[in-house]
Formats: structure tokens, sequence, C-alpha cells
């Protein structure tokens, strides 16, 4: 069972990775296909740490702030991560994605970057997001519950 979750976690990282290789992802009107798997700490928190990692190598290898996007983006979807994770209704638990990276992406833009359209910004990522993840995030939690993807999975923990 360990390789198998193993495996499960190395494909969500990649793929995330893979889908944020894509135009659009480190703009201001940011449609990163990748954001769609930020819904999966739903069925399994080792996908807290797929979802981060996988966050954190986009960022640091094609993002504009390369160390400091790893290092804040990453911690931002971290947090967005766990929040997910502990909540039941996937339409609900796309709502921490949403709403951490259109509050803090335009703010580490703002004080590492210069940017000062911080509402702009705000309302661009806020939409943004909410279109990736309710479009296309939503539907990929149905599928994969059907699916069963992570069946057998503890929920609860990481062994």
């Amino acid at each position: 069972m360990k390789t198998k979750k193993m495996t499960a976690l190395a494909l969500v990282a990649a793929l995330y990775l893979l889908f944020s290789i894509a135009p659009f992802s480190f703009t201001t009107i940011q449609f990163r296909l990748s954001e769609a798997l930020t819904i999966l700490p739903m069925f399994y928190f080792g996908n807290v740490y797929a979802i981060t990692l996988g966050c954190f190598l986009a960022n640091l290898f094609f993002s504009p702030l390369a160390v400091y996007d790893a290092l804040i983006g990453s911690a931002i979807t971290f947090l967005a991560a766990i929040c997910t994770y502990f909540i039941k209704n996937p339409f609900l638990a796309a709502v921490p994605p949403v709403i951490f990276n259109a509050v803090g992406l335009p703010l580490m833009w703002y004080f590492i970057g210069g940017d000062t359209a911080y509402w702009i910004n705000f309302l661009s990522i806020l939409i943004s997001q909410a279109v990736v993840i309710y479009a296309v995030g939503i539907p990929l939690y149905y599928a994969a519950k059907k699916y069963r993807f992570f069946e057998g999975f503890d929920k609860r923990k990481l062994d």
C-alpha cells in the first residue's frame, strides 16, 4: 500500500508541475490549470504535501519571482490545502485555494515586485482561481471519487 500511496502522491505533484507549464500560469490573469488539483486534499492528507511540492517546483523553475514565489506562493498553497483537507463539501472545499491565492499573491507582488494594483490583482486572481477550481477541480473531484483513485487511503494519516 505504501508504494501505491507514494506513486499517487508523486503523480499529483508531477501533474501540478506539468499543468503549471502553460500560458497564463504566471501572469496577473492567472488561469493556472494545476490549481484544479487543489481540491484533492479532501481525499487524503498526503495530497497537501504533493500539491505543495508541485507548486514549489513550478514556482521555483518557472515563476519570474522564482525563490520568493517558491517560498511564499507554496506557503499560501500549503495553508489553503490544509483548510481544504478539513472541509467535507467539495464546493466549500474549493473556497480556501481561491481566497488564499486572491489575498496572498497580490500582497506578494506588492511587497516583492512593487505592483501597486492590489485590488485589480485581487479580483483577477479571485475570478481566475474560481473559474479553474470550479470548472475543472470540482469535476476532477467527482471523477477521482467515481474511479476510487484514493480508495484505501486513510484520510487522517500519511503512513
